[in-house]
């Protein structure tokens, strides 16, 4: 799934079919996506990478799409579809690099790379021209260029995916490593390591935010890159080993993993989808001031398959988009109250909560939460247990209440237990509410036994 600019257009994938269409606006039915083409002449493999460029001989934005098996151009204002080998032995020069899985633009340039037989070889096309594929021909400060040319040289690993990084760094991550061409390869450009301590998951393994900071998804977790030619930051820590430590994408049965930016609610969204589309994933959602990281799920027929970023000027449509298994696009919508009528089950699970380092059980004698305007009742529940992992999967309710819209005064409870955790929840499809913060009260009790 890829999409243009104003007026946001997208392109969808289906099978062995290719659509475009109007995103439209938020709220509205969903404009119908016309056929751009299917059979023969769309690409057929799950994990299918895109870029855009304008095409310098009729100046239209096109989309070019590779799948690892073929290569297509796709018109999306015309709605027209050719391959684009053939369009590079009609009006171009050379040949197009074959099957490779991977492409972006970089400065002017059409990046491919990842071929099955030569996984660690990039190419760059001719500057501003990506049907020009003739190696080594003048002029040469705008030449094609091949990561076999003594001047660039090629990555020690096989590429897992590339990241332009504004018009100076070409990010390449790699399976165990990361490399950062600087500058443009026809300019003096050069190839330099970045680090030796992390690759990349995959091709949709990283995202940006407003201020130009990137994300990515490596072979042990969550890291932040401010610089390309530092290594990169770890940005959950310990909190999710055990999950994205244990990420399987080689097996044909394993997780397609993907990261987006969600720009109006300043979250990081780690996609962690099956590839057999049969199966429900596990998803993660970070928030990228706190690094509060919390698990979220789809319907194994939402996917998402794929996922796309946009920036519109409404603020849903400054949201992600989701491409489902069924064949659906999906938006989020901020102010939904339910779920195409169905209500919402909605609700807040804190962290096992112990005093003294967990030496003693502790007494829970107060509790006061401050709600965000607007707020309808919610539900209360209190849980415990003897540890940390026993509260967190107790579901027996010591007590429990009801918080009002508006202030809420302090309520008083008396639950004693080595470890706590507090549920606030709602099932509705007309209310909302919003938790701004919670004070709760503990005093020690017994040493815990």
């Amino acid at each position: 799934m890829s999409t243009t600019t104003t007026p946001l257009k997208v392109v969808a994938f289906t099978q062995n079919a290719v659509y475009a269409g109007d995103l439209g606006a938020p709220g509205d039915d969903p404009p119908e996506m016309a056929l751009v083409g299917s059979g023969d002449s769309a690409l057929y493999g799950p994990d299918i990478e895109s870029a855009y460029m304008v095409d310098p001989y009729d100046g239209k934005t096109k989309l070019f799409a590779v799948d690892g098996t073929d290569s297509i151009i796709v018109d999306v204002i015309g709605n027209e579809l050719v391959q684009w080998a053939d369009r590079v032995i009609t009006v171009g020069k050379g040949e197009l690099p074959p099957q490779c899985a991977l492409i972006c633009v970089y400065r002017g340039r059409m990046v491919l790379a990842r071929q099955p037989s030569q996984p660690s070889i990039l190419y760059l096309s001719r500057s501003l021209d990506p049907y020009d594929w003739q190696f080594g021909a003048l002029p040469l400060a705008t030449t094609p260029i091949a990561a076999t040319d003594p001047t660039l040289s090629q990555p020690a690993d096989a590429i897992m995916c590339l990241i332009p990084f504004n018009q100076d760094y070409l990010v390449i991550g790699c399976l165990s490593s990361i490399y950062v061409i600087v500058g443009d390869p026809g300019y003096g450009g050069s190839i330099q390591l970045g680090s030796r301590r992390t690759g990349l998951l995959g091709p949709r393994c990283f995202c940006f935010d407003e201020n130009g900071v990137c994300y990515i998804l490596g072979n042990s977790g969550l890291f932040r890159m401010v610089n390309p030619l530092q290594p990169p930051e770890p940005l959950t820590g310990r909190k999710l080993i055990g999950l994205l430590d244990r990420i399987d994408t080689t097996d044909a049965n394993g997780i397609r993993p993907e990261l987006k930016y969600d720009a109006f609610k300043k979250e990081i969204h780690i996609y962690l989808t099956p590839r057999d589309d049969h199966s429900q994933g596990t998803h993660v959602i970070v928030d990228r001031e706190t690094g509060a990281c919390w698990l979220d799920k789809y319907p194994i027929t939402h996917g998402p398959h794929s996922a796309l970023e946009i920036d519109g000027e409404e603020d849903d449509n400054r949201r992600i988009l989701i491409g489902g298994n069924d064949g659906y696009v999906r938006r989020w919508k901020s102010l939904a109250k339910s779920d195409d009528g169905t209500e919402i089950n909605s609700y807040f699970d804190s962290a096992p909560i112990e005093i003294g380092e967990g030496t003693v059980e502790s007494t829970a004698t107060e509790l006061q939460p401050f709600f965000k305007d607007g707020s309808d009742d919610v539900t209360w529940e209190w849980y415990a247990g003897n540890s940390p992992e026993a509260a967190r999967t107790s579901t027996a309710v010591e007590t429990s209440g009801t918080f009002e819209e508006g202030y809420t005064a302090p309520v008083g409870l008396r639950v004693t237990a080595g470890s706590h955790r507090l549920r606030i929840k709602q099932l509705s499809r007309v209310f909302t509410w919003g938790l701004e913060k919670l004070f709760a009260k503990f005093i020690p009790a017994n040493r815990r036994r």
